[in-house]
C-alpha cells in the first residue's frame, strides 16, 4: 500500500510539473511558473551537447529528450534527479521556478535601503529572512551579499566577510539563469575578490582576478593589491600603468561627452569648464619640457572651448582660445611625439605608441573641430582661423 500511495503522489507531482509548463500557477496570490523544458534545452546547449549525446548519457531515446525540450512530456522524477546530477545542479534549479510578486521587489528594495542607511544589525536579520524565503532569487542573494560586504568593510567583521563570500558565490551560480541581468559575472567576481581581501586571503584574490582579467578589467585591483598588500612594486606597476591608460581614455570620453551634452542644453559655460578641467589634468601628465600626445589633445580640446565661446556669441573669448589652441598645435606638429615615454607615471610598455582619430596633425584636429561646429559659430571660427593662421 505504501508503494502504491507513493506512486500516486509521484504521478500527481509530475502532473503538477507538466501543468506548470504551460500555465501560470496561482499560489497565495502569487504566480509560480516552472521552466523545465527551457532549462533542459539551455543546459544541453551550454554544455555543447546534441540531443543525441544527452540521450546517450542519460540512457534514454533522442525522442524523449526532444519531447522534454518541447514541453510535450516531462521526465519521471527519478530521471529529473539524474538530469540534475548530470548537470551538477540542484532539482529546484533544474525546475527553476519563478515566484513573482510585489513582495520580492519589496524585499530587494528593503535590503538596499537598510544597506544605504547603514542599519547593519537590522539589515542582517532582514536579509537572512528573505534569503530563506527567496532561495533562488539572484537579486536577493546578490544585494544581501553587498550588505554583508559593507559590514565586513566598515566593521572589519570576519564573519560578515565569510557570509558575503558565500552569497557572492551563490549569486554567481544563480546569475547563469539570468541572461538579461545587468550585473555581470565579472562584477560578481570582483566582489568575491574583495571578500577575499577582507579575509586577508590576498593571494586568492589576486589569483581570481588574474584568471578572469579579460581585456584588463581587473588591472586596477590587481595592481592595488600587489602594491599595497603584497608590497611588490615591480609586479604592481605594469598593472597600474595599464589601468591608468584605460581610465584616461574613459575620462576623455566622459569629459567630451559632458561638454557636448551641456552645449546641446546651451549651457556653454559648463561645457567650457569641463574641457578646461580636462586640459589641466592632461598637462599634469606631461613630462616637464617635453612634447607629448597630450599636447595634441590639449590643442583640439582648447579649440572646442573656442567653439563653445563662439556659440555663446563671445567672439573675443573664442579668439583667445583658438589662438592658444593653434600655438599648442604648432609646437606639437614641429616635433610630434606619440611614444608612451611622453606620459608621466607610465611604467609599462615604454616602447609602445598611442593613437588617436583627430587627424594626421594637431592643426588638422583643430580644423576638423571648426568644420564640425554648428552655425553660426562655424563662420565665426573660420574667419578667426584665417586671421590667426596667417598672422
Amino acid at each position: 500500500m505504501v508503494e502504491k500511495k507513493t506512486c500516486k503522489f509521484y504521478d500527481w507531482l509530475l502532473f503538477f510539473f507538466f501543468f506548470c509548463q504551460y500555465n501560470d500557477f496561482i499560489l497565495g496570490g502569487k504566480i509560480m511558473k516552472i521552466n523545465l523544458a527551457d532549462n533542459i534545452r539551455r543546459l544541453r546547449k551550454e554544455n555543447s551537447l546534441t540531443q543525441e549525446q544527452l540521450a546517450e548519457a542519460l540512457g534514454v531515446t533522442v525522442g524523449a529528450v526532444s519531447k522534454w525540450e518541447l514541453g510535450a512530456s516531462v521526465p519521471e522524477l527519478s530521471m529529473l534527479i539524474d538530469i540534475a546530477r548530470y548537470f551538477e545542479i540542484s532539482i529546484d534549479m533544474l525546475l527553476d521556478y519563478e515566484l513573482h510578486s510585489n513582495s520580492l521587489t519589496g524585499a530587494v528594495e528593503e535590503i538596499k535601503a537598510l544597506r544605504n542607511a547603514k542599519a547593519y544589525d537590522k539589515g542582517q536579520k532582514t536579509a537572512e529572512q528573505y534569503l530563506k524565503k527567496y532561495r533562488n532569487s539572484f537579486e536577493v542573494t546578490y544585494y544581501s551579499g553587498e550588505l554583508y560586504s559593507m559590514i565586513a568593510l566598515e566593521r572589519h567583521d570576519e564573519m560578515a566577510a565569510e557570509r558575503c563570500l558565500q552569497l557572492f558565490f551563490r549569486s554567481l551560480e544563480l546569475r547563469k539563469h539570468e541572461p538579461d541581468c545587468e550585473i555581470s559575472e565579472a562584477s560578481i567576481r570582483k566582489r568575491i575578490a574583495e571578500a577575499y581581501f577582507s579575509l586577508g586571503e590576498h593571494e586568492k584574490a589576486v589569483e581570481l582576478l588574474k584568471k578572469h582579467n579579460d581585456e584588463g578589467i581587473n588591472n586596477d585591483l590587481i595592481g592595488f593589491t600587489l602594491a599595497t598588500v603584497a608590497r611588490d612594486p615591480e609586479a604592481a606597476l605594469p598593472y597600474l600603468s595599464d589601468a591608468f591608460g584605460d581610465y584616461l581614455s574613459g575620462l576623455c570620453r566622459v569629459c567630451v561627452g559632458y561638454a557636448n551634452a551641456y552645449s546641446l542644453r546651451k549651457e556653454y559655460d559648463l561645457a567650457i569648464e569641463i574641457l578646461l578641467w580636462w586640459t589641466t589634468a592632461l598637462n599634469g601628465l606631461k613630462p616637464e619640457g617635453r612634447v607629448s600626445l597630450f599636447d595634441k589633445y590639449g590643442a583640439v580640446v582648447t579649440a572646442g572651448c573656442a567653439a563653445f565661446a563662439a556659440a555663446k556669441g563671445d567672439e573675443d573669448v573664442a579668439r583667445k582660445y583658438l589662438q592658444e589652441a593653434i600655438q599648442i598645435a604648432k609646437t606639437f606638429d614641429a616635433a610630434p611625439n606619440y611614444s608612451m615615454q611622453g606620459v608621466k607615471f607610465n611604467t609599462g610598455n615604454e616602447t609602445g605608441v598611442m593613437y588617436d582619430s583627430m587627424g594626421e596633425t594637431a592643426m588638422d584636429g583643430i580644423y576638423h573641430d571648426i568644420e564640425n561646429a554648428g552655425e553660426p559659430e562655424r563662420q565665426v571660427l573660420r574667419k578667426l582661423w584665417e586671421e590667426l593662421v596667417h598672422e
